[in-house]
């Protein structure tokens, strides 16, 4: 059995899965009709769900690291707001490719992990909301060597 906190934040994790699932399929069903609009259409189709899918696409980081909805929100929806809007549209956009969608949706994978690992690296990440981090604490280990410069 698991012990209480584990049990609690996984059920807390999968319901913050459910809803932002639930959100986005909302989203995409009523913002639908906008296709039918010639190239603009698409546009702002692709953009107004690209905030949700990008927050989607990177839940899996947020769970690693033990952040909730409400922390997740203020994240996504603060200064990063356009890096995720601006990423979701075009994940959105290469997921409504006909015959192309399913190569183009590892793609988005991928491109969200490497994404996460930039923000990681720029000391952007969601690991910045966590009160105490672990590598902060821990002066025992030594700094990554410096890298080398390119002449």
């Amino acid at each position: 059995m698991l012990p209480p906190s584990s049990a609690s934040s996984s059920i807390f994790v999968s319901s913050h899965q459910i809803t932002l699932i639930l959100i986005q399929l909302v989203m995409f069903v009523v913002f639908f009709p906008l296709n039918a609009i010639p190239i603009l259409g698409t546009y702002f189709y692709c953009r107004i769900n690209g905030i949700f899918t990008g927050w989607a696409l990177h839940m899996h980081y947020f769970e690693l690291y033990g952040i909730g909805f409400k922390k997740q929100r203020e994240y996504v929806m603060g200064d990063l707001q356009s890096q995720y809007a601006y990423f979701g549209a075009m994940a959105t956009f290469m997921q409504i490719l006909p015959f192309f969608n399913f190569f183009l949706m590892w793609g988005n994978v991928v491109g969200a992990a490497l994404w996460a690992c930039d923000l990681w690296r720029e000391g952007k990440g969601p690991g910045t909301l966590l009160t105490s981090r672990p590598e902060e604490t821990d002066t025992s280990s030594p700094s990554p060597p410096p890298r080398p410069t390119l002449p």
